[in-house]
């Protein structure tokens, strides 16, 4: 059974009509275009226009991880129709051949497909399961994407990361511009448009321009990497690093002062941070009837104050990283642990805030 060839990167001849493609060089432009802006918008220094860097370095993102998911896809279809008709002739013959087992591997199932349509987290695990994208990049590009919903759909902007943030993200963004191979159906011998002009040499106009191609899009990113002081990814590791020790730090501080609380004269005074840590994890609603500080500090509780000192030692640790993308790799696992915890402490801070207002007649 015959298996198809892999689709041409490139058709001189468009197999419909001119009216319902773009050329390559148009979507090279699209995407030359988007990027400049996003990598000039996150590289800014104030809140509101990182915000927006932000949300444009993901789209990009998302853009460069849909053509080349969308590239390796294009036979999906077709191998699951392959796979289809080869039981059948399997069921027909009795046996198994190597092409069946052959045309499993390359199809992709319906289900899958959809998901990495519509799924930037699965965009992700496709390319890293190929091996097309770094196991680091696509940690970090998942954890960005959750900073950019956050802004986007919540209106919630991590202040103290934003800056390193958006400079990581227009790293990896022009590196996957720079590692992802260009793809499309068309060129025609026409003048580049104008947001190419700038980034071609001389004589690379009409068909000469066709020579190029297949290594601009790559020359582009390096040239925007350069202009913007990226070739490598910028120092954020101290930064980083301060910003999650001052997070836990103000983490230790609120369990401190809800403990105040339950703290009275000669009585109770075994309520500190720690037990504080282990009432934040329990059932906080009736805070009048809360238990004793010896049990807040015994509960069964998942975070313990051991676990404070591991990730202070770890955030500590991110300042010496020297690999930038890495550091940001290591913080956002470290976020994403400490996270769940800081929002429960900041919760029982609030109860006990609405309790010492009650107490008060406020």
């Amino acid at each position: 059974m015959a298996i198809p060839a892999k689709a041409p990167s490139y058709s001189r001849t468009p197999s419909v009509p001119r009216c319902d493609i773009l050329t390559i060089v148009e979507i090279l432009e699209i995407l030359v275009v988007h990027v400049e802006e996003a990598v000039r918008l996150g590289t800014m220094d104030d809140g509101p226009h990182l915000r927006l860097g932000l949300i444009m370095l993901d789209s990009a993102a998302e853009l460069l991880l849909h053509r080349e998911c969308d590239s390796r896809l294009k036979w999906a279809g077709e191998y699951r129709r392959l796979v289809r008709d080869a039981e059948r002739w399997r069921e027909r013959m009795g046996r198994e051949t190597g092409t069946l087992a052959e045309l499993r591997e390359k199809a992709v199932p319906a289900a899958q497909y959809r998901r990495i349509d519509r799924d930037f987290g699965a965009k992700c695990d496709y390319l890293l399961g190929l091996g097309v994208l770094a196991e680091p990049h696509a940690r970090v590009l998942k954890k960005l994407h959750k900073y950019r919903n956050e802004a986007y759909h919540r209106d919630h902007l991590r202040r103290g990361t934003l800056a390193s943030a958006t400079r990581i993200y227009a790293y990896l963004v022009c590196s996957l511009m720079r590692d992802f191979p260009m793809h499309s159906i068309s060129y025609q011998s026409t003048d580049p448009p104008a947001g190419l002009l700038k980034y071609l040499a001389a004589g690379e106009r009409g068909m000469e321009l066709w020579d190029a191609l297949p290594g601009l899009q790559a020359r582009i990113a390096s040239r925007l990497l350069g202009e913007v002081g990226l070739a490598r990814p910028p120092g954020v590791g101290e930064v980083l690093s301060r910003h999650f020790c001052g997070r836990l730090d103000a983490v230790r501080e609120a369990a401190e002062e809800s403990a105040a609380f339950f703290r009275r004269p000669g009585r109770d005074e075994g309520w500190d941070w720690q037990a504080a840590l282990g009432l934040a994890q329990l059932d906080i609603r009736n805070l009048p009837r809360i238990a004793s500080p010896d049990e807040a500090r015994s509960a069964g509780v998942p975070v313990r104050p051991e676990h404070i000192r591991q990730w202070l030692a770890a955030g500590e640790a991110l300042a010496s990283q020297a690999d930038d993308l890495a550091a940001f790799a290591a913080f956002a696992d470290l976020e994403d642990a400490f996270e769940p915890l800081e929002a429960l402490v900041m919760q029982l801070l609030t109860e006990v805030e609405i309790q010492r207002d009650l107490a008060s007649g406020r």
